[in-house]
């Protein structure tokens, strides 16, 4: 069964009344509304859902198990959580700016609890309440959808749910129930999903259309999250073929964004794993005391999403440290890196809603955040130690020098090849000693040489001495491959006929195996068998380098192309080894450069030429004349590139000089508009909370307005078709209500409103109203008179009426015929 939470505020009971009216019968689904209201209110929500829809609605109390096809409505002044399938009534924050409930707590709690069969909607509403449980929701596989702005009376918590980049569908409340119906339909069970795992080429298509637009390279991630990902979006838009989403992305760029998007599981918590976290402590403490105070601690958080892990290492050191107030950038660095932007704006902000503050201590509560209305903000001493950086683990180099580095809940999605590399370059990257922090699910499987575990024991290990590391090399930049790419068709295009004629005998005469090198050293075509020397196929090449070369034929490449650049002339290197360690054969290089036929850019020629001279000749050579280039032009190039560093640093230090006075001052600046900025967020989240609370209750208020408008014509309707004089009077005898009948007989002018009785043309012999009314409007007495009407004896009857609270409010008069007395 798939659970359904609503969230609403302002604006929220039209569109929860139009949803409610829309959605499916027997969908296998139940539904939570979490409306925001004042805590004192009685609500009608119950009452104003059940007339919309088919569907059982129902007031929560505490413990109560969902049923499919019913809604349930969250009474006021209540939190709502989920516990072993069972809905938990909670006392709500008592921060007067919190929201009540709160649709942040319990959407993560769906998520938590729910997982796949969780699905999340956000309708109208001020604030941002919402949003990080929709990131919840989607990072455990449910659905999200927002009201569209143009249908929401108060855009504020749809728009923000948007923001966070984590909303599957926006509609309008009416196409919402709708779209359930092809959601729940979708096959999501787990043969299902077997049943629409991606052929292999579908899921390299998906692959490279993901890495074109975002130049993320998602191939070495396990296929089972790629899989589940793509199967979540399908569901979103209700779509059973995989090749009819391939063809989706294919057509829409804003889905590839979605879908990566949904890749980016960017969802985190303070303090996740306790238990873990308290072994943690103890490691943590153990490094501050054994680290040398004259250097800065540094830490890495790779895979950071919004930040509270990072937060919560970082309020670890400050307490091993002595405090909030001890800590600064030359005590602490903490880099935490992603490659989710919009999730590195919350972390760099610090600010987080009350409802993910459940598992830090009050104490740490106190001293390391300040309450901004409805959520808390990390103090500005902690936000100053972490720096926040998109930087992607499995194609950038990794932070250098550092203490410690957690990687937790990242490693999970990598497959096996992937997490080698980036575990080798965190070996790297670690100083002597240092600490890896894992997740609960992750595991040293693979790099036991590198790794071992700590004292303190848990997800907690240790670098090893001296482990032999193989750094597999890093995919290379996504944009320098797709310009390298891009220029190599340009240029193929433009002299694949000409070259073909032109180079062909040329490399018949100087040797027959040969690469044909740009001057920045990229390879443009092969000619020849030359697989003993590089990792290429004969043919085109499409991005490749002379760094595709075997060994140390790379440099002696090089170096022989800048040679010949300078020289203009062909240049050879001495007797080299043939790559692979064989001793039969050696091998000599030689570059030609070829000026273009049209004065455009110079190509070279590198030959491949192998000798008779074996290995053990080769080693007897004293004087090599081409090593004596070699190290000559690295001489050269060195001594160029010292000179070009000092002046790069220079330059450097002067602005670094300008950029920190610039820096103070912007910073002292900030401080002061930070600070008013926080007051003025606590006092407009104050009345923004009050606002909607007001804004629900005037809702109601003109329901119930109309409902009573209604009501009050039809009773005009019956009294004023009735058979008998009627008369309603207020407790000043002004005439509020008539029959037709009573205007007839009474002569009460209908044009007048409230005359006064003693001011009607009473028939003759009608007994005066002065005479007894005053007893029934002031002590509430009943009055019956005999009166003859048009010959027929006749009873006067009044009786008092009270109002809802029960006090006198008028009279209501009535002539009936006598024998008709004991009916009335």
């Amino acid at each position: 069964m798939a659970w359904v939470g609503i969230g609403a505020s302002a604006g929220g009971l039209e569109a929860l009344s139009v949803l409610a009216k829309n959605l499916p019968a027997q969908a296998n689904a139940t539904y939570i509304v979490v409306q925001h209201m004042a805590p004192q209110h009685k609500s009608l929500l119950r009452d104003l859902v059940s007339r919309e829809t088919h569907l059982t609605v129902v007031e929560i109390s505490s413990g109560v198990v969902p049923k499919p096809d019913h809604i349930y409505i969250t009474p006021p002044n209540s939190n709502l959580s989920i516990a072993n399938g069972r809905l938990e009534l909670l006392p709500p924050d008592q921060t007067p700016s919190a929201p009540k409930p709160s649709i942040d707590g319990f959407f993560i709690d769906l998520a938590d609890e729910i997982g796949p069969r969780a699905i999340g909607v956000i309708l109208s509403g001020t604030g941002s309440d919402g949003a990080f449980g929709v990131r919840a929701i989607r990072a455990a596989g449910g659905i999200t959808i927002a009201q569209d702005e143009a249908s929401a009376k108060y855009d504020g918590m749809p728009m923000s749910a948007q923001r966070t980049g984590c909303i599957d569908l926006v509609l309008p409340p009416e196409d919402i129930g709708v779209k359930f119906k092809e959601i729940l339909e979708t096959s999501r069970d787990a043969e299902g999903l077997a049943a629409l795992m991606p052929p292999v080429n579908s899921l390299a298509e998906i692959n490279q259309l993901l890495f074109a637009q975002t130049n993320v390279d998602f191939r070495d991630y396990k296929p089972s999250t790629i899989h589940r990902r793509i199967e979540r979006r399908m569901a979103a838009l209700g779509l059973e073929r995989i090749a009819d989403y391939v063809e989706r992305l294919r057509a829409d760029k804003d889905e590839v964004e979605t879908l990566f998007r949904d890749m980016l599981i960017s969802v985190t918590s303070f303090f996740r794993d306790q238990q873990e976290f308290k072994r943690f402590d103890t490691a943590i403490k153990r490094i501050v005391e054994e680290h040398d105070d004259t250097l800065p601690l540094r830490v890495w958080v790779p895979g950071c999403a919004t930040g509270e892990e990072a937060y919560s290492i970082a309020m670890l050191f400050a307490e091993a440290m002595g405090g909030p107030d001890t800590i600064d950038r030359n005590r602490l660095q903490i880099f935490a890196s992603d490659i989710d932007r919009e999730a590195l704006k919350v972390g760099r902000r610090g600010l987080y809603p009350a409802s993910s503050m459940t598992k830090v201590s009050e104490d740490l509560l106190t001293r390391y955040f300040t309450a901004v209305g409805d959520s808390f903000k990390v103090v500005k001493p902690l936000r100053d130690v972490i720096l926040f950086a998109e930087h992607n683990v499995s194609q950038d180099p990794p932070f250098l020098n550092l203490d410690l580095v957690c990687c937790r809940n990242l490693l999970i999605y990598f497959g096996q090849e992937l997490q080698y590399r980036v575990m080798s370059r965190m070996y790297t990257a670690l100083k002597e000693d240092g600490l890896v922090f894992l997740g609960m699910a992750e595991s040293m499987t693979g790099v036991e040489n590198l790794f071992l575990r700590d004292s303190t024991g848990g997800k907690i290990f240790r670098k090893r001495e001296a482990a032999d590391v193989d750094l597999a090399p890093l995919r290379p930049s996504a944009r320098a491959q797709m310009r390298t790419v891009q220029r190599l068709e340009e240029q193929a295009a433009r002299h694949e006929n000409r070259e073909d004629g032109r180079f062909a005998a040329l490399v018949s005469t100087l040797g027959p195996n040969a690469v044909l090198v740009t001057s920045d050293y990229k390879l443009r075509r092969v000619f020849g068998e030359i697989d003993d020397f590089v990792s290429i196929p004969s043919g085109d090449v499409k991005g490749a380098s002379v760094d595709y070369l075997k060994g140390r034929l790379a440099n002696e490449a090089r170096v022989l192309i800048s040679l010949a650049q300078r020289g203009e002339m062909a240049r050879h290197s001495g007797l080299l080894p043939m790559p692979g360690g064989t001793n039969e054969r050696a091998l000599r290089l030689s570059v030609y450069p070829l000026p273009s036929e049209r004065g455009g850019e110079t190509l070279y020629l590198l030959v491949f030429a192998e000798t008779d001279e074996s290995a053990e000749e080769l080693a007897l050579v004293d004087e090599n004349p081409g090593d004596e280039l070699v190290v000559r032009e690295l001489r050269r190039q060195l001594a160029s590139t010292r000179e070009t560093l000092q002046q790069t640093i220079e330059e450097l230090e002067t602005s670094n000089e300008e950029l920190q006075s610039l820096n103070e001052e912007l910073q002292s600046t900030n401080e002061e508009l930070q600070s008013t900025n926080e007051e003025l967020e606590t006092a407009n989240e104050e009345l923004q909370s009050t606002n909607e609370e007001l804004i629900t209750v005037n809702e109601e208020q003109q329901i119930n307005s109309m409902e009573l408008s209604l009501v009050t014509k039809e009773l005009e309707s019956i009294l004023a078709h009735l058979a008998l004089p009627v008369v309603v009077l207020d407790l000043r005898l002004n005439v509020v209500r008539a029959s037709n009948e009573a205007r007839k007989v009474l002569s009460i002018p209908s044009e007048a409103p409230k005359v006064h009785i003693a001011q009607c043309e009473l028939p003759d012999g009608f007994p005066r109203p002065l005479s007894f009314l005053p007893d029934v409007v002031e002590r509430g007495e009943t009055v019956e008179l005999e009166y003859e009407l048009n010959g027929t004896p006749s009873v006067v009857r009044a009786v008092p009426y009270r109002n809802a609270r029960n006090q006198l409010a008028g009279a209501v008069m009535m002539v009936v015929p006598a024998g008709l007395k004991a009916l009335v």
